[in-house]
């Protein structure tokens, strides 16, 4: 694994009991660089909850701030992701929102879970955690 991309495995449930440990552990062991990612498994979640996707933003948006300069540890509590990703296409990154977030092993039901939110294109998605790496990468 790329040693400027950090991965997380996902618990079973994502949710009030288990979203600040996976939350963190991205502002404590995310790479201060600016080509910095983070590659959330999902492979073993069954559930999401609206505090699990709150992380997931959260997330985003550490990732998104620490490419731009900023601290992992720099990210207030309370604050929510205010960018949305650009429709149609990657950036030079390769990624739709330039944030370095991805989201890997994303199942079917967890992806209509999302869709039904109208959330399955805030996150850029890949279908196994070497390419999510990949992507987060470039």
């Amino acid at each position: 694994m790329s040693e400027g991309v950090l991965v997380i495995e996902s618990p079973a449930v994502l949710s009030h009991e288990t979203a600040e440990g996976v939350r963190s552990c991205g502002e404590r062991r995310l790479p201060n660089r600016d080509d910095a990612g983070l590659v959330l498994d999902m492979s073993e979640v069954r559930l999401i909850t609206s505090i699990g996707i709150a992380t997931m933003l959260q997330l985003q948006e550490l990732v998104r701030s620490v490419r731009e300069g900023g601290s992992p540890g720099e990210m207030p509590r309370g604050s929510s992701p205010t960018r949305r990703r650009r429709s149609g296409g990657d950036d030079e990154n390769g990624d739709s929102d330039g944030s370095g977030f991805r989201l890997a092993n994303l199942d079917e039901e967890q992806l209509a879970f999302l869709a039904m939110l109208k959330l399955d294109a805030a996150f850029d998605r890949s279908a196994s955690v070497d390419e999510a790496v990949a992507a987060a990468e470039r």
